[in-house]
């Protein structure tokens, strides 16, 4: 199982000189949360207080591993372009109301 991070408040740790920072998660460590919160009996929000996670977060990294396995919890080095053709046609699907937002994401692979 996953250490406890006892010092952690909304997704900020204090670190030993008492100043808050930006908790980042490795991607086996979401691996790692995640396989056990599947093996768990607790709900999202109950096992991610208990590991310091926000329950957005987890939320996330569920949707983006079922949406693109193992390569949808690697952080990229940097911010995906999309081509002008493919954010016309999401933002047309979009207004035309017939899908959810997420299905868009899904269907666009959009991050």
């Amino acid at each position: 199982t996953i250490p406890l991070r006892v010092d952690t408040l909304n997704n900020k740790s204090v670190n030993p000189r008492g100043v808050f920072c930006i908790v980042s998660y490795s991607t086996i460590e979401k691996l790692k949360l995640l396989h056990d919160y599947q093996k768990s009996d607790y709900g999202l929000t109950v096992y991610s207080d208990y590991h310091g996670v926000r329950p957005a977060n987890m939320s996330k990294w569920i949707k983006q591993f079922l949406l693109a396995g193992l390569a949808g919890l690697i952080r990229p080095k940097h911010n995906q372009k999309y081509s002008l053709e493919t954010k016309l046609t999401a933002v047309k699907a979009y207004l035309s109301g017939k899908y959810t937002n997420q299905a868009i994401l899904q269907q666009y692979q959009i991050r």
